[in-house]
C-alpha cells in the first residue's frame, strides 16, 4: 500500500468499520468478512468461527443471511442517507462545510467447495455534496480472491483489487494559487499471490504484491490545475516467512522482505527498502487471535539529500473477543507515503515516514443493535524537513434493524490533524444518518 493510503489508513480503518456492515460478521450465518490487501491466507477470524473450522470444515453451515445462486451465496448490503462533512477541504482558515447524499454499498459473492475458495467483492462508501459539486470515494474497492488448498498443509492464494479514495493534502490556506482547494482522487490497483506449506509444526511461505496509485489533478481556488501525476507510482514486494507452531494455534515466526518504489515522473522519489521482522501469532490463545512483531527497517532513497532512513521496527494486529458478538482489534503499522508539501523548492513534493495506529470494536448487543467506536492515530514525519504531522480520528455509530432486513443507522467521525508548520492543522467533523438494508 503505498501513499496516503498508507498514511491514513488509521483513518481509513476507523471509517472502514463502519461503512460496511458486512465487514465484520456479528453472527454465525451473516456475511464473512470482505478481504482486505493480503498477501498470505490470513486466518484471524472471531471466536466462534476460528473454533468452527478448526474443528470442522471452513465451509458455511449454512445459508442464513445469503441468497443462494447456483452454488455461489451471495451477501449484500445498502446504505442510502444524508452525510454533512463541516471542513470538505481539510482547510485551517477556510473550511467549507458542505451536506450531501451518503451510499455504501457491499456485496460478497462466495463459491466454497472446501478445497477452492472463490470470493468476489465490492464495497464502497460514495459521497456527493451538490452545493459544491463534489463526489468522494472513500475505502471504495472491488476485487476478487482465490484461494486453491493444494492439500491440508499446502496453501496457494492470489488477489486482485481496484480502489479508490481520497486523500487531503492541503498544506495551508487553500485559497492560495497552486494550493489543492478540493480533496484529492485517486485509483489504487493491486494484485499479490503467496504459497503456504506446512512441515510438521514448521512452515514456510513466499510470497509478493504491487500497488500501484493513480493520482487525479485538482484545482485550486481559482481553478487553476493542480498537477499531481508526480505522486503516480507502483510499490513492488516480495517477502518470505519461516515459522514454527509452538501449539495447534500458536506460532512464530521471522519474515524478511524487499521493496521497490517506482514512481512515473518524481524520480527522486524512488527507493529500494528491506526490512526483517520476527514476531508471533495465534489463530486462538484464549480470547486473543493475530500476530505482533518486531525488527527492522533500511530504505534508500535515489535523492541523496533523502539519503537512507532506517531504524527498528514493530506493529502488528490484534483482536480480542470478550464476549461471542464483542469484538476488539487494534492495528500498528509503519511505512512510507507521499505529500504535496515542498520540503525543497526544486522538488514537487515530499515523502513521509508514518506509523499508524488504530483501535476498534464491534459489539452486536442483541440481533437487531449493533453498536461500532473507533480510534485512529497516525503520525507523519516528512523526511528532510522539520514538519511533522499528527493525526487523531475517532468514530462512533450505531444501527438499529427494525426489521430482519432493514434498519436504520447513524454515524460520526471527528479528524485532527496537529501540525508543526504553520496552516497545515484542520479538524473536521463528518455525521451521516440514513436506513440500511440487507440480504
Amino acid at each position: 500500500m503505498t501513499a496516503r493510503a498508507k498514511g491514513l489508513l488509521g483513518l481509513g480503518i476507523c471509517a472502514a468499520l463502519l461503512v460496511g456492515g458486512a465487514a465484520l460478521p456479528a453472527r454465525a450465518g451473516e456475511a464473512p468478512s470482505v478481504p482486505g490487501t493480503e498477501i498470505y491466507n490470513s486466518r484471524i477470524r472471531s471466536l466462534h468461527q476460528t473454533v468452527r473450522e478448526v474443528e470442522s470444515d471452513h465451509r458455511p453451515e449454512t445459508t442464513a443471511g445469503a441468497i443462494p445462486v447456483f452454488d455461489w451465496l451471495v451477501y449484500g448490503q445498502l446504505g442510502v442517507g444524508s452525510a454533512y462533512n463541516s471542513n470538505l477541504n481539510g482547510s485551517s482558515s477556510n473550511p467549507q462545510s458542505a451536506s450531501g447524499v451518503r451510499l455504501t454499498p457491499s456485496v460478497l459473492a462466495l463459491h466454497d467447495t472446501g478445497i477452492h475458495r472463490t470470493e468476489l467483492y465490492g464495497i464502497g462508501d460514495i459521497r456527493f455534496y451538490p452545493s459544491e459539486s463534489v463526489t468522494t470515494f472513500d475505502n471504495t474497492r472491488v476485487g476478487g480472491v482465490e484461494t486453491w488448498e493444494i492439500q491440508r498443509d499446502l496453501i496457494y492464494r492470489i488477489q486482485g483489487q481496484v480502489g479508490f479514495d481520497n486523500d487531503i493534502t492541503s498544506i495551508g490556506n487553500p485559497g492560495q494559487a497552486g494550493v489543492p482547494d478540493e480533496p484529492i482522487h485517486y485509483r489504487q490497483d493491486f494484485a499479490s499471490t503467496s504459497l503456504e506449506k506446512g512441515f510438521g509444526r514448521f512452515f514456510a511461505a513466499v510470497g509478493g504484491s504491487l500497488a500501484h496509485n493513480d493520482f487525479q489533478n485538482s484545482k485550486d481556488a481559482f481553478g487553476n490545475v493542480v498537477n499531481e501525476d508526480f505522486r503516480d507510482g507502483t510499490d513492488y514486494t516480495v517477502t518470505n516467512r519461516l515459522g514454527y507452531y509452538v501449539s495447534g494455534f500458536s506460532y512464530v515466526y521471522v519474515e524478511p522482505s524487499w521493496q521497490w518504489q517506482r514512481y512515473s515522473e518524481a524520480s527522486y522519489l524512488n527507493s529500494d527498502g528491506t526490512r526483517i521482522v520476527a514476531g508471533v501469532g495465534s489463530e486462538r490463545i484464549s480470547l486473543f487471535s493475530g500476530e505482533i512483531y518486531t525488527g527492522y527497517f533500511s530504505q534508500d532513497f535515489e535523492d541523496p539529500s533523502y539519503g537512507t532512513v532506517d531504524g527498528p521496527l514493530y506493529g502488528g494486529t490484534l483482536s480480542w473477543f470478550p464476549r461471542r458478538f464483542l469484538t476488539f482489534t487494534a492495528n500498528l503499522d509503519h511505512g512510507f507515503s507521499t505529500s504535496d508539501f515542498r520540503a525543497q523548492p526544486t522538488n514537487m513534493g515530499s515523502m513521509t515516514e508514518d506509523y499508524v495506529g488504530a483501535l476498534s470494536a464491534e459489539w452486536s448487543v442483541t440481533r437487531a443493535v449493533t453498536l461500532d467506536a473507533g480510534f485512529g492515530y497516525t503520525t507523519e514525519d516528512y523526511i528532510n524537513s522539520i514538519r511533522r504531522d499528527e493525526i487523531t480520528s475517532a468514530s462512533a455509530g450505531i444501527t438499529y434493524y427494525f426489521r430482519n432486513h432493514f434498519g436504520l443507522n447513524v454515524e460520526y467521525t471527528y479528524s485532527d490533524r496537529d501540525s508543526n508548520v504553520r496552516g497545515a492543522g484542520y479538524s473536521s467533523n463528518f455525521v451521516s444518518a440514513g436506513a440500511k438494508t440487507r440480504f
